[in-house]
Protein backbone atom coordinates (compact mmCIF):
# COMPACT_ATOMS: atom_id res chain seq x y z
CA UNK A 1 0.00 0.00 0.00
CA UNK A 2 2.72 1.82 0.97
CA UNK A 3 4.52 1.57 -2.71
CA UNK A 4 1.33 2.24 -4.19
CA UNK A 5 0.94 5.88 -2.66
CA UNK A 6 3.89 6.57 -3.84
CA UNK A 7 2.82 6.15 -7.32
CA UNK A 8 0.02 8.60 -6.41
CA UNK A 9 2.28 11.02 -5.46
CA UNK A 10 4.04 10.50 -9.09
CA UNK A 11 1.10 10.53 -10.88
CA UNK A 12 0.00 13.82 -8.95
CA UNK A 13 3.41 15.62 -9.31
CA UNK A 14 3.58 14.59 -13.22
CA UNK A 15 -0.23 15.98 -13.31
CA UNK A 16 0.75 18.88 -12.13
CA UNK A 17 4.61 19.62 -13.26
CA UNK A 18 5.43 17.12 -16.10
CA UNK A 19 4.96 17.40 -19.58
CA UNK A 20 0.99 18.48 -21.02
CA UNK A 21 1.18 16.08 -23.45
CA UNK A 22 1.58 13.45 -21.32
CA UNK A 23 -1.04 14.69 -18.79
CA UNK A 24 -3.18 11.84 -19.73
CA UNK A 25 -0.98 9.45 -18.85
CA UNK A 26 -0.14 10.99 -15.50
CA UNK A 27 -4.00 10.89 -14.50
CA UNK A 28 -3.66 6.72 -16.04
CA UNK A 29 -1.40 6.23 -13.46
CA UNK A 30 -3.13 7.76 -10.42
CA UNK A 31 -6.04 5.10 -11.30
CA UNK A 32 -4.02 2.32 -11.35
CA UNK A 33 -1.73 3.71 -8.16
CA UNK A 34 -5.51 3.90 -6.87
CA UNK A 35 -6.06 0.56 -7.86
CA UNK A 36 -3.38 -0.99 -6.78
CA UNK A 37 -3.49 0.60 -3.03
CA UNK A 38 -6.95 -0.80 -2.37
CA UNK A 39 -6.17 -3.62 -3.77
CA UNK A 40 -3.21 -4.33 -1.60
CA UNK A 41 -6.20 -3.39 1.41
CA UNK A 42 -7.73 -6.09 0.45
CA UNK A 43 -5.47 -8.56 0.82
CA UNK A 44 -4.34 -6.91 4.44
CA UNK A 45 -7.68 -7.11 5.74
CA UNK A 46 -8.30 -10.46 4.60
CA UNK A 47 -5.69 -11.97 6.34
CA UNK A 48 -5.66 -9.62 9.85
CA UNK A 49 -8.58 -11.76 11.02
CA UNK A 50 -5.81 -14.72 11.16
CA UNK A 51 -3.43 -13.12 13.38
CA UNK A 52 -3.68 -13.48 17.13
CA UNK A 53 -1.65 -10.26 18.16
CA UNK A 54 -4.61 -8.00 18.86
CA UNK A 55 -2.20 -5.15 19.10
CA UNK A 56 -0.65 -5.34 15.36
CA UNK A 57 -3.97 -5.88 13.95
CA UNK A 58 -5.45 -2.43 15.54
CA UNK A 59 -2.57 -0.44 14.71
CA UNK A 60 -2.62 -2.22 11.12
CA UNK A 61 -6.44 -1.37 10.65
CA UNK A 62 -5.70 2.65 11.72
CA UNK A 63 -2.67 2.64 9.59
CA UNK A 64 -4.60 1.34 6.63
CA UNK A 65 -7.34 3.84 7.44
CA UNK A 66 -4.52 6.51 7.09
CA UNK A 67 -3.27 5.55 3.86
CA UNK A 68 -6.76 4.80 2.34
CA UNK A 69 -7.73 8.46 3.49
CA UNK A 70 -4.33 9.44 1.44
CA UNK A 71 -5.40 8.00 -1.39
CA UNK A 72 -8.76 8.88 -2.27
CA UNK A 73 -7.22 13.00 -1.07
CA UNK A 74 -4.73 12.23 -3.93
CA UNK A 75 -7.24 10.45 -6.35
CA UNK A 76 -9.36 13.43 -6.51
CA UNK A 77 -6.37 15.67 -6.58
CA UNK A 78 -5.39 14.51 -9.16
CA UNK A 79 -8.80 13.47 -10.87
CA UNK A 80 -10.08 17.42 -11.04
CA UNK A 81 -6.80 18.23 -12.09
CA UNK A 82 -6.77 15.98 -15.03
CA UNK A 83 -10.36 16.75 -15.61
CA UNK A 84 -9.84 20.10 -16.14
CA UNK A 85 -7.42 20.74 -17.62
CA UNK A 86 -8.70 18.14 -20.38
CA UNK A 87 -12.00 19.78 -20.48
Amino acid sequence: MEVSLEVLTLAKEMAFHGNKNALSDAGVAGLLGVAACRGASYNVLINLPGLKDEEFVSSTKKRLGELLNEVDDLEQTIGEHVRGALS
